[in-house]
């Protein structure tokens, strides 16, 4: 029997987080969807909200359906890094296949939440969420702003020089979700 879940959500960009977005079954894309639709919403109602320019996924299978895509595209139009992206809207960016996991939270935002999270035991999910939520709300925003220009370096030092383009010229506002497991 599989341990009890919760897959959180998190976008980030150099002046904030937006989330987690919290769901305790399997991801499909239609629950992707529906956390799509959270943080659009949530986005368009922050004061000070960051300026779009690019959203970023990875290849999750249920980022990977028409449905999805079509969603991004209405949102986001032509400013999409995902994997099949074009293949369903002949606009954005493939994600690179056998790309390098060299993005803010592969090297930062897991492993602090993880440092965060896991530190104390939890027993059920509402703690673990709950947990989840005061470690994103503890990232600052000099965190951030000394984060994201490692991950132009990390860019630059890589084969993805288009990518390394698009950030140079700050024009990136990534996305990425990840599962965390009650102990």
């Amino acid at each position: 029997m599989h341990s009890p879940k919760v897959t959180a959500w998190v976008a980030v960009c150099s002046r904030c987080i937006i989330g987690p977005f919290l769901m305790r079954e399997t991801i499909s894309s239609e629950r992707y969807i529906t956390i799509l639709e959270q943080f659009v919403s949530t986005q368009l109602a922050l004061e000070d909200r960051p300026r779009i320019e690019w959203f970023m996924q990875d290849g999750a299978r249920p980022h990977r359906t028409q449905k999805v895509s079509r969603f991004l595209d209405e949102y986001f139009g032509n400013r999409v890094i995902a994997l099949d992206y074009t293949k369903f809207t002949d606009t954005g960016m493939d994600w690179p296949t056998y790309s390098p996991n060299l993005t803010p939270w592969d090297y930062f935002l897991w492993g602090a939440l993880k440092d965060a999270v896991y530190g104390n035991h939890r027993s059920t999910l509402d703690e673990l969420e709950s947990a989840i939520c005061v470690a994103c709300n503890s990232i600052s925003v000099e965190t951030l702003k000394d984060v994201m220009p490692n991950f132009i370096l990390r860019y630059a030092t890589s084969d993805c020089l288009t990518f390394f383009r698009l950030f140079a010229e700050n024009k990136f506002f990534g996305v990425q979700r990840h599962l965390l497991t009650v102990l």
